[in-house]
């Protein structure tokens, strides 16, 4: 979910992984905090996107793994 261009709830990236909200919304605040997602708070609901530097890390871990 979060490879999409638009933001993504806890809500919606719960539907694609076996986790309860809980633990991702914790994992996603440890990935804020590395510089990793911008997170957006609307209303009761924080919306999460990967930043560049996000996205580059990605990149090159799976560029790394298919070496």
């Amino acid at each position: 979910p979060l490879g999409r261009r638009s933001p993504q709830g806890a809500h919606a990236i719960e539907g694609a992984f076996d986790v309860a909200q809980s633990p991702i919304s914790h994992n996603m605040k440890v990935l804020r905090d590395a510089g990793l997602v911008d997170a957006d708070k609307r209303g009761l609901w924080v919306y999460y996107q990967p930043t560049a530097q996000g996205r580059a890390a990605v990149e090159a871990l799976l560029a790394a793994v298919r070496r």
